[in-house]
């Protein structure tokens, strides 16, 4: 007996028209990450060496030579971008873009890390951020040298989010990995000392101003867990006992590279007050005007609606911009890379 066609149908559904959406679908979002890796990379890693190194620079560069090679001088300054420069240099000789490029690959990380704060953020403002980071010609100039900011800007990030973590979710794991990377961050830079302070104001003011028991309960918990405290402080004792004896040069005093740098920065105006603001519209007019007009509607909204009305990233967005600026306009006084603050 001849099958119709409808029998066919039955007999044979594979032959049906498949569902839609039912095959693989393509993340742009992750495509955009990737992107603007690949531009962050593009602009800080392809010949590192071509520029010669400022003054500055050379004694750096020429002190990591020295103590690869088991010599400490008196221009070692005992940072961990100091510290891999000179292995750097010890595996490949003379060459410079080894020494800068461990400043340059925590370039691209630290734009890699803004998309740790989608869950607070949305997807659409640590990209635009992470974006600007990738192009930004003060963080590109940090990048391609061998000072300590882009690896500080790096520890800075971290405690940040992490900092917002205990203050959003709690969990012991948070202060831990807190610890760990607070050991880290004294051993690089100024710019990681500013961030970690405005990170502990924000949340300060969250649970003291906002009056927000959900953070005050959160950040109780995790403070009165006392096998948290003590494994937080051994995960901080490595890097911190790498920063005392500054890498392997030995202990000066028990001065941490971090708060030496931090506090180098306020005596002796070397650049005028107003540095700050002319680097900005000088170099980075897209990230001034956004930043402007991003500071100026949260403060709009707080002042019609009350700061609860902004979500808790907010806040820490105008504490960042309010507070980064304020401390920009008092520490750059060494070098620009200092405006990652």
């Amino acid at each position: 007996m001849t099958q119709t066609p409808a029998s066919q149908e039955i007999v044979t559904p594979h032959l049906r028209t498949p569902v839609a959406g039912s095959g693989p679908r393509f993340n742009v979002e992750l495509v955009a990450w990737v992107t603007t890796a690949g531009i962050a990379a593009l602009w800080r890693i392809p010949h590192l060496g071509a520029l010669p190194p400022a003054p500055g620079e050379a004694l750096r560069a020429a002190s990591a030579w020295h103590f690869g090679r088991g010599t400490v001088d008196g221009h070692w300054t005992g940072e961990l971008s100091a510290a891999l420069a000179a292995i750097a240099l010890r595996l490949d000789g003379n060459a410079l873009g080894w020494a800068r490029f461990p400043s340059a690959a925590a370039g691209v990380l630290a734009v890699l890390l803004l998309a740790l704060f989608r869950p607070y953020a949305g997807r659409a403002t640590p990209l635009i951020a992470a974006l600007l980071l990738a192009t930004s010609p003060i963080a590109v100039a940090a990048s391609r040298t061998t000072g300590p900011d882009s690896l500080a800007l790096v520890c800075g990030l971290l405690i940040t989010w992490l900092v917002l973590r205990i203050t959003e979710r709690g969990n012991r794991s948070n202060l831990m990995s807190l610890g760990a990377v607070a050991g880290v961050a004294l051993g690089t830079g100024a710019v990681a000392v500013a961030v970690a302070l405005l990170a502990a104001l924000w949340a300060v003011v969250e649970v003291v101003w906002m009056r927000r028991t959900d953070a005050a309960t959160r950040w109780a918990q995790v403070l009165h867990d006392r096998r948290a405290w003590r494994a937080a402080l051994l995960l901080a004792l490595p890097g911190l006992a790498l920063a005392v004896v500054r890498y392997g040069a030995g202990p000066d005093r028990a001065a941490l590279a971090a708060l030496r740098d931090w506090s180098r920065t306020f005596p002796g105006e070397s650049l005028p007050w107003h540095a700050p603001l002319s680097l900005l519209l000088w170099y980075e007019p897209l990230s001034l005007v956004l930043g402007l007009a991003g500071t100026g509607a949260l403060l709009i909204v707080a002042y019609r609606c009350g700061a609860s009305a902004l979500s808790p990233f907010e806040r820490l967005l105008l504490m960042q911009a309010a507070g980064g600026l304020v401390l920009s306009m008092m520490v750059l006084h060494q070098r620009a890379g200092l405006l990652l603050t």
